[in-house]
């Protein structure tokens, strides 16, 4: 399932860990601006993620906010108007989104950049779900959330 588009909110409560503001070289287009492909990859390993996209100017020229609709955590990723190359990263609460998201898409990317038609959902007889994605070689490869194990 693709990331949701939902707004984030990225108001700080006292006591929560401090903000950690990055660069990243990996474009928020690329996760979130319409590769149906990536974005379903993204959604089964990065579980709550959602994301909105910001163009008021209020921030910066374009900014993709993203929540974990399950808890206080969010990202937001700015593209200054000038450099396509690198991005300013803030992320904030108990879980990094763009680092989980990062890898992800790293993740993606090493397996050949997949369809979603390569993808497959495996259903054992106790009801235990594993998500799979066809390798090159016909093995399928278990698709596990970002730092999950088998």
């Amino acid at each position: 399932m693709p990331m949701r588009g939902s707004a984030p909110s990225t108001a700080a409560d006292s006591g929560d860990p401090p903000e950690q503001v990055t660069s990243s070289a990996l474009s928020p287009w690329a996760v979130a601006g319409g590769d149906l492909n990536a974005e379903f990859h993204i959604g089964l390993t990065v579980p709550g993620a959602c994301y909105a996209w910001d163009a008021s100017g209020g921030h910066a020229p374009t900014r993709l906010d993203v929540a974990d609709d399950t808890g206080p955590s969010w990202a937001t990723v700015d593209y200054d108007g000038h450099h396509a190359d690198r991005f300013t990263v803030t992320q904030a609460r108990p879980r990094r989104l763009w680092d989980e998201i990062s890898a992800a898409y790293d993740r993606w990317d090493t397996l050949g950049r997949p369809t979603v038609d390569e993808y497959g959902l495996t259903v054992d007889a106790a009801g235990a779900h594993t998500a799979w994605v066809e390798g090159a070689d016909g093995a399928r490869e278990p698709v596990l959330p970002v730092g999950g194990t088998a």
